[in-house]
């Protein structure tokens, strides 16, 4: 919720923010900081992908078990349960050549 206040205070006006925290109080392994950090900069990159026409940012925050391991798109988790954060935008998309790249360690697309 610290982070969304955060969001809220920095959002250009037209986009709309909406939330759906329902992870209620389950046990997150992490350090908090880089959590915070982690779903600012997802935030801050979607507010950029929408600055210029406005849009919504959705940001939700929710259980989710996994009952076999391997059965998520990014690497594997153990079975049980988990908390899935999923930030989205209605933002113009991302170009296919940056898909392939975007987990490239250092990659980027802003001018250095």
């Amino acid at each position: 919720e610290e982070t969304l206040e955060l969001l809220r205070a920095s959002m250009p006006a037209g986009i709309r923010l909406e939330s759906r925290l329902e992870a209620g109080n389950a046990a997150v392994t992490g350090d908090p900081t880089h959590l915070h950090q982690v779903a600012m900069n997802l935030s801050t990159n979607a507010l950029q992908a929408m600055e210029r026409g406005g849009g919504v940012l959705g940001v939700t925050l929710e259980r989710l078990e996994v009952r076999e391991p391997g059965s998520h798109s990014r690497g594997t988790l153990s079975p049980g349960p988990h908390v899935r954060l999923i930030v989205s935008d209605t933002g113009t998309g991302i170009r296919p050549a940056v898909l392939e790249r975007m987990f490239d360690p250092f990659f980027t697309t802003k001018a250095v």
